[in-house]
């Protein structure tokens, strides 16, 4: 299914966001990773320090309390820092559509989509083309026939 904001373009890829928004992306990747298994890289058998922490720990924890317990620690941030990390306001629903679209896209799924390749934007006229526009419609509009 094509979300209406993907008519037509190719499918995003990592390859597509700049050096600094790739490491925000696997920023918001390590949190998701913590999320679902307890660890930031995703893997138990490579912990970091202090890993798992117990409001992670799969063991011990739901899903829903790990989602809500990273919504609290993303919250408690520094709202400067939180939005120049790209976490400003991540919410439970959030952290949900992250994951989904982590399924389908993968890295690139956790990118914000305006930091992907910018749009083909509004297409404009000049003002000269405008008013002959407008003199040919003022002329012909009370015309049956062009």
């Amino acid at each position: 299914m094509l979300r209406r904001a993907d008519r037509g373009r190719q499918r995003k890829a990592s390859e597509d966001l700049k050096t600094g928004r790739l490491e925000l992306t696997e920023l918001r990747m390590a949190h998701l990773l913590e999320v679902a298994t307890g660890f930031r890289s995703g893997d138990p058998f490579h912990p970091g320090p202090g890993e798992p922490r117990a409001e992670y720990d799969p063991a011990t924890t739901t899903l829903t309390e790990r989602r809500h317990a990273k919504v609290a620690e993303l919250a408690s941030l520094d709202p400067a820092h939180a939005k120049l990390l790209g976490l400003g306001s991540v919410g439970y629903r959030t952290l949900i559509r992250w994951e989904n679209a982590r399924r389908r896209f993968g890295l690139v799924g956790y990118a914000d989509d305006r930091w992907l390749r910018r749009s083909g934007g509004t297409r404009m006229v000049s003002a000269q083309v405008r008013e002959a526009v407008l003199a040919v419609r003022e002329e012909t509009k009370r015309m049956a026939k062009v």
